[in-house]
């Protein structure tokens, strides 16, 4: 779901990472992101945002997310519908 807060996200991030990284946790406020050398406490949620296609011979479907961390950053994460599994895909400025 999609929640309140003063300042909607960005549509994108500043910051698309080459290769996304796996991710731990859950997309639930309170609950803890974990990922290669970072990590944070869900604050807030924005999403998701379905983007799928062919990419050459590899189609994708993917459920994107705007999260907000405790720490005051954001960062843009998926579930692959295929694997289910959470992906970091990008961090905000």
């Amino acid at each position: 779901h999609v929640r309140d807060h003063a300042e909607p996200p960005s549509p994108r991030p500043i910051l698309v990472l080459p290769e996304p990284l796996p991710l731990e946790g859950e997309l639930t406020p309170g609950a803890a992101l974990r990922w290669a050398k970072g990590g944070g406490t869900v604050r807030f949620v924005w999403g998701p945002e379905r983007l799928r296609g062919q990419w050459w011979s590899s189609p994708f479907e993917r459920d994107y997310w705007v999260v907000d961390l405790h720490d005051a950053s954001r960062v843009w994460v998926y579930r692959d519908h295929r694997s289910e599994e959470l992906f970091l895909q990008g961090i905000f400025d």
